[in-house]
């Protein structure tokens, strides 16, 4: 595997130069000052595995979603307040991080992802789990915890692969939400799709609230 380490290296901008790197599948650029990415980035066809952790990058461009070999990309810690439509296209992506970001909300391409099975959005301002979310029947580990998030869509009941659901640090209507073992909140949101009488729906979402049996 080739392997470019530029990672602690006080890089502020990348020349578009890395687009010669054409045979390159990690790129690790982790602890640097970059607040922006080139174009040229795109031009890596052979990526698998990008790290931008602890960056201080403000978006991504359009180009990230031409990495189609990606498996896993990781930004935590950067200043995102969105991720691209574009993410969308990185089908083989299987592990996704951009923890500790200021993302207000997931794009609707995020359902596209059929490959993840790692998503951690720990630490941002979302102040709802996109229904979307809720089509990643591979995904094992998800991370929602200390965001803003009120309640979960019952479609997540959908997600019988999760191994690992970390949800504490949000503001839950129902405390139970972030007590629950994940089986017993997996059996209660799909008692609540199979519910005639749950107490309130709201564009989809429930309300978290006592369901009926």
């Amino acid at each position: 595997m080739t392997v470019v380490r530029l990672y602690e290296a006080n890089i502020k901008r990348l020349p578009n130069e890395i687009g010669y790197l054409k045979q390159t599948r990690m790129l690790l650029l982790y602890k640097n000052d970059l607040k922006e990415l080139p174009k040229d980035i795109g031009t890596l066809r052979r990526l698998e595995f990008l790290n931008l952790d602890w960056n201080q990058l403000q978006h991504l461009p359009p180009e990230i979603g031409m990495l189609d070999q990606l498996k896993t990309l990781r930004l935590r810690n950067n200043c995102l307040t969105s991720l691209p439509k574009e993410i969308g296209k990185l089908k083989l992506l299987e592990s996704l991080r951009v923890a500790g970001n200021k993302l207000t909300e997931l794009p609707d391409v995020i359902g596209e992802l059929k490959c993840l099975n790692e998503l951690n959005v720990f630490n941002n301002r979302l102040e709802q789990l996109n229904v979307n979310v809720c089509k990643l029947t591979n995904l094992r580990i998800l991370d929602i915890a200390n965001n803003r998030i009120r309640e979960l869509p019952l479609e997540v009941a959908e997600l019988r692969n999760l191994s690992r659901f970390f949800r504490n640090g949000n503001p839950w209507d129902n405390p139970w939400t972030s007590h629950y073992s994940i089986p017993q909140l997996l059996r209660r949101l799909e008692t609540g799709k199979n519910s005639k009488n749950l107490w309130y729906f709201k564009r989809g979402f429930m309300v978290i609230g006592i369901l009926a049996a």
